[in-house]
């Protein structure tokens, strides 16, 4: 199976370097659960009320970010769903498509992994992942976490793997590198798998939508130790503006079309059995 196409500004095995300012703001991104919720609320719904709660609205708006926090945040956009369909615009923007998409793996490491509820069916899932990345040309990542520890990328992805960037913080966003390279390649969406869901991979999908970017989590190639920390985690990612997919539905959504050159290699990874 040939590997992943490589993301420009990647050294394998390279320790990430400081953490990072997210960037530009980029148009066209979902707006965040709690953005949300302040959007829907409607201007006055008392006369008494009306001004208090502008008020708060505006004070916590004026407040300036905490001293140490390790990163700029930026607004995140409502997609906008009222253009009238044309030709450009048919297609929607809430799906993943092979030239604004990438695929993040995260930390699925030899010492760590054999502990997860799941694991084969982690580790089959995310090669799968991976194969059809690399047929529709996807830009693939990999995350290390502290690999002195928890060990390296398990055999059967390593192989399949262009590059591995090592980590100390539990998100990703330490790896910058990584990220600018995919700002460079204008890459919106980010589809998430790996280990664990509750800890590294939530933090690096709350920072990552928090960046502009437009998150996707596979549900089948995550996993936990423990069932409840897994269902909790992709309940608050869901909440908070994660779009939650399979694996087989990301591939498809990736290829559009059966009529695209790669359908009879994605038709092959969707018909594998575990």
């Amino acid at each position: 199976m040939p590997s992943a196409p490589a993301i420009p500004g990647l050294v394998s095995n390279a320790p990430c370097s400081a953490p990072w300012d997210f960037g530009i703001e980029r148009p066209g991104h979902r707006m965040g659960g709690m953005s949300r919720f302040w959007a829907g609320i409607p201007e006055a719904t008392s006369a008494a009320g009306s001004g208090n709660r502008a008020q708060n609205i505006a004070g916590a708006g004026a407040k300036s970010p905490p001293p140490d926090r390790l990163f700029t945040q930026h607004p995140i956009h409502t997609m906008n769903t009222a253009q009238p369909p044309t030709d450009s615009n048919l297609r929607s923007n809430l799906l993943m498509n092979r030239d604004d998409t990438a695929l993040l793996v995260i930390d699925i490491q030899e010492k760590l992994l054999p502990l997860v509820g799941g694991h084969d069916r982690i580790v089959w899932n995310t090669g799968r992942l991976i194969g059809g990345a690399a047929a529709l040309k996807l830009p693939v990542c990999c995350t290390e976490q502290y690999p002195a520890g928890l060990g390296p990328t398990v055999p059967g992805l390593r192989e399949q793997l262009a590059e591995v960037v090592e980590k100390r913080m539990f998100s990703c966003r330490e790896c910058t590198g990584m990220i600018s390279g995919l700002r460079d390649r204008d890459i919106r969406n980010i589809l998430l798998a790996g280990i664990e869901t509750h800890v590294c991979v939530q933090q690096t999908a709350l920072d990552l939508m928090s960046a502009g970017f437009n998150v996707f989590v596979a549900a089948d190639a995550t996993g936990s130790r423990f069932a409840i920390d897994h269902d909790v985690a992709l309940g608050r990612m869901k909440a908070l503006g994660a779009t939650l997919v399979t694996t087989e539905s990301a591939l498809f959504e990736w290829c559009e079309t059966s009529a695209a050159p790669e359908f009879k290699t994605i038709s092959q990874l969707v018909r594998q059995s575990q």
